[in-house]
């Protein structure tokens, strides 16, 4: 995690010369702000755009299961709006989709694939898979081309889509 440096006035003065330092903690202040260092302002809900569903892939990962009823996926959401969701899965299994809000537990499955699950800041999906022994799911969550903002480590597939030009 980078670490947050409180930047002086004096330091961005016009006449102040620019040092690799101001440089430096210009870069690492935004990486800090996003990882929530200690001492660093806090980025707002407001700030995020909501999700719209539609059909541009934002994110997808394929992941492995061992068993049937065995979480294999964890992702959680800091977003509004509502996502089109879409799968493979192993043949005779079927994908459930649990969301975790507040506390609560609620199968969220959409009844046909591709389809619209609504998320809030702080929902939680669990992954996990019904009918199959050992196999593999690719999950892909599309909008109309807002981003998601990935937190937690299976969203790693996000960055694949998102792939700088």
């Amino acid at each position: 995690m980078a670490d947050y440096f409180s930047i002086p006035d004096t330091a961005i003065d016009p006449d102040a010369p620019l040092t690799s330092q101001l440089g430096y903690a210009w870069r690492d202040n935004c990486i800090a702000i996003a990882e929530g260092a200690v001492g660093a302002p806090r980025v707002r809900l407001p700030a995020f755009n909501r999700l719209v569903a539609g059909s541009t892939v934002k994110f997808s990962r394929a992941f492995s299961y061992a068993a049937a009823g065995v979480v294999f996926g964890n992702l959680p959401f800091i977003q509004f709006g509502t996502v089109t969701v879409g799968r493979t899965i192993s043949a005779g299994a079927t994908l459930i989709i649990t969301r975790i809000r507040a506390g609560a537990s609620t199968v969220i499955t959409p009844g046909a694939y591709p389809g619209n699950i609504s998320v809030q800041p702080g929902d939680l999906w669990q992954l996990s898979q019904s009918g199959g022994g050992a196999g593999t799911c690719t999950l892909t969550c599309s909008t109309n081309g807002v981003d998601i903002f990935p937190i937690g480590n299976d969203w790693s597939g996000y960055t694949t889509v998102n792939a700088a030009p």
